[in-house]
């Protein structure tokens, strides 16, 4: 980096720190908080065993059709939903698809294999996984955690109830400082490895929405951390299931990913009210909306399994 380019970055980053002293909502560590004695509402509750019945419902469906069906069927969508998750975040669907013809291991592969054989997710680990999932995408160069504090979630549409404005954009809000990065992370690991909780069924469906709500709002990487979450939430979805409910699904049989691009505004929405209010309703509208897509997702692959059928009465 040149002398030039490092003295824009310090003026930048002064500007920032004088935004954020001003009083411009900011990410606080204290986001945990809040989830250390949460008690799902008997309205989540129920949706989330509404949500499970659905899922079990899917299971059996599959399991109707021969093995080699079966995990046809599974890695068909696991490599859909490869394209679909970077789709959403306005990647190049082909470019995405050429990559992985010349890759031989992708960031679910990774996740998979750490999530599932594994019951401990270690840092080293989780940084790298989020690194290979943006290998191929155009943001292959900003791997790694956040290292300055220039990152904040905004738009250029003029909202006369905005009080801060950075390079133009109005400001919602920034991201956890970085030198707190660290600290959130071992935060965050702990949270996850914690694992769920005895006889609790409802984690099932709590933790992996949990952690995708913090991977969305905290912002520790420097791009890519929204793709992350949702990857995260769809494995460890399936790992729990698996292991709560007795089934042997060799690979995940629903992704939500693709159920997120028409409510892309919503999701946004949903992750800003968790870091503006950081309060139990929040967190609740949060699992509410995620719960819908899965459902959704549940849907739609019921649907893929009819086409399948269809397929099969062609050939």
């Amino acid at each position: 980096m040149n002398e030039i380019m490092k003295e824009k970055i310090l003026k930048a980053q002064e500007e920032v720190e004088n935004i954020i002293n001003a009083g411009a909502p900011i990410v606080k560590l204290n986001i945990f908080d809040i989830l250390d004695n949460y008690v799902p509402s008997d309205k989540i509750k129920n949706k989330i065993e509404y949500t499970i019945e659905l899922y079990l419902e899917l299971v059996n469906k599959l399991k109707t059709y021969p093995a080699e069906e079966q995990t046809i069927f599974l890695q068909a969508l696991k490599d859909s939903d490869v394209i679909d998750n970077q789709s959403i975040e306005k990647e190049d669907p082909f470019l995405i698809a050429l990559h992985k013809k010349f890759e031989n291991v992708f960031s679910i592969d990774l996740l998979l294999n750490s999530v599932c054989r594994n019951n401990y997710l270690s840092k080293e680990e989780f940084i790298k996984i989020h690194d290979t999932l943006l290998l191929g995408t155009s943001s292959e160069n900003k791997l790694g955690l956040r290292d300055n504090d220039l990152k904040f979630v905004g738009s250029y549409q003029i909202n006369p109830q905005t009080k801060f404005y950075f390079e133009n954009r109005a400001i919602s809000y920034f991201p956890l400082k970085h030198t707190e990065i660290d600290s959130a992370l071992n935060k965050f690991l702990n949270f996850y490895n914690s694992g769920i909780k005895p006889n609790d069924k409802y984690d099932i469906i709590l933790l992996p929405m949990i952690c995708h709500g913090l991977i969305a709002a905290l912002q520790l990487f420097k791009d890519g951390n929204t793709r992350y979450g949702r990857l995260l939430q769809n494995v460890l979805m399936y790992k729990l299931a698996n292991e709560e409910l007795g089934l042997d699904l060799p690979l995940p049989l629903v992704y939500a990913t693709r159920q997120y691009a028409t409510y892309r505004d919503e999701y946004r929405d949903k992750i800003e009210k968790i870091v503006l209010n950081n309060d139990e309703k929040a967190w609740e509208d949060w699992i509410s909306f995620n719960l819908n897509r899965i459902q959704d997702g549940i849907f739609y692959n019921s649907n893929c399994l009819e086409s399948l059928n269809n397929y099969k009465r062609k050939r």
